[in-house]
């Protein structure tokens, strides 16, 4: 089993369902060579320490974890903006019992 790294956790064991996989790879076939770049930009910016890396070459990027870890980002960062919006309840919210 890996190691954690400075900007990696150790690796978890995730099992997609068929339909997951199915669909991610069809989504992957159909990306460019350059979207895919992009795609490993967008993830390697969001590392703690992104001058830290230490992938040389030696082995390539999964484009399926990409994917994986930006959804992820884009969750969180979901339940962050839901959780914020249930603390601090906007003026023109206008709930029961005004």
């Amino acid at each position: 089993m890996g190691r954690a790294t400075k900007n990696l956790t150790a690796p978890y064991s995730v099992r997609l369902r068929h339909d997951q996989e199915e669909e991610l790879q069809s989504f992957i076939d159909k990306m460019s060579p350059t979207q895919i770049n992009k795609l490993r930009e967008k993830d390697r910016a969001s590392f703690r320490y992104p001058e830290v890396f230490k992938n040389t070459g030696q082995r390539t990027n999964n484009p399926m974890m990409l994917l994986i870890r930006i959804a992820l980002d884009d969750y969180i960062a979901k339940l962050k903006r839901e959780e914020y919006d249930r603390q601090n309840p906007s003026l023109f919210d206008i709930g029961e019992g005004s």
